[in-house]
């Protein structure tokens, strides 16, 4: 079988757009946020509002809710567009199947959500992938990729400038093995120096110190993110690549604005076992 991945709607993967039109929801607008996945939603009532994702995958759902106050709203996949409706009678149905496509291709996909008439709340995306989390056996069955946790103590990590980066972060309790770290200067780097993978993903946090990052993966423009967010969350996908295939690959995350933070906690590098690793030289 294939295995899902879930991005929570508070994920910086996700682009909302434009600036303002989205907000984030909370238990004085809406007091069954326990009902939501991960206890958050994202919300907008301004139409022309779009929210925008980027994945490798052969599959995607899309949740939400479903309520009276809610109108129509497009899905483009890949440049189709379909016009959905998410009006139903109350009560309120949460974590509601508001888009899903499976078969897909293998291959990189962009699904972008666009308010109508109404509104539209954002709960989270599950997305199938077969090569970030799977890998094909000699025997042609999936089998689950091996990973291996680079913590950010780990030599892999290349800090620059070295003295911009700081340990520890605030909360740190609430970081992998209790070790994090921060930076509030722009152009600020991070590299992580992956052997082997065949996919990567980093962990950090986004909040309301948070800001503004972009990523290039083996000194290739990989897009620029925001951690920005209303509460301070941790554990937070800021990049994922996969499909990366065989040999040395380098992920560097930049910060991007003068006193807000990007903050770094681990990464995790999948690994297909029937690859064969390079010699050593």
């Amino acid at each position: 079988m294939l295995g899902p991945n879930t991005i929570d709607d508070w994920s910086p993967l996700i682009t909302y757009s434009p600036a303002g039109y989205w907000a984030q929801g909370n238990s004085a607008k809406d007091p069954e946020l326990t009902k939501y996945w991960g206890n958050s939603y994202t919300y907008t009532w301004n139409p022309g509002a779009s929210a925008s994702f980027t994945f490798n995958g052969t599959g995607i759902t899309i949740l939400g809710t479903r309520r009276s106050t809610h109108g129509s709203y497009t899905v483009i996949l890949d440049g189709k567009p379909k016009v959905l409706d998410a009006t139903a009678s109350d009560p309120i149905e949460y974590q509601a199947n508001l888009f899903n496509v499976t078969g897909l291709q293998q291959k990189e996909h962009t699904v972008t959500v666009t308010n109508a008439d109404a509104s539209v709340y954002l709960d989270c995306l599950h997305v199938c992938q077969q090569i970030h989390w799977w890998g094909e056996a000699d025997s042609g069955e999936l089998q689950e990729l091996s990973h291996e946790m680079d913590d950010d103590t780990d030599s892999k990590f290349f800090w620059y400038p070295a003295d911009a980066w700081k340990n520890p972060p605030s909360n740190i309790s609430q970081f992998s093995n209790g070790t994090g770290q921060f930076v509030a200067f722009p152009l600020c780097m991070l590299s992580d120096l992956s052997s082997c993978s065949d996919a990567v993903s980093v962990f950090g946090t986004s909040g309301p110190q948070n800001g503004n990052y972009t990523a290039r993966l083996d000194d290739i423009f990989s897009g620029a993110f925001s951690a920005k967010r209303d509460t301070y969350e941790t554990g937070v996908m800021l990049f994922q690549a996969d499909n990366l295939g065989g040999g040395a690959h380098t992920l560097s995350l930049v910060n991007g604005d003068e006193g807000e933070l990007l903050e770094i906690d681990y990464a995790l590098s999948y690994i297909d076992p029937s690859r064969t690793p390079p010699e050593s030289s």
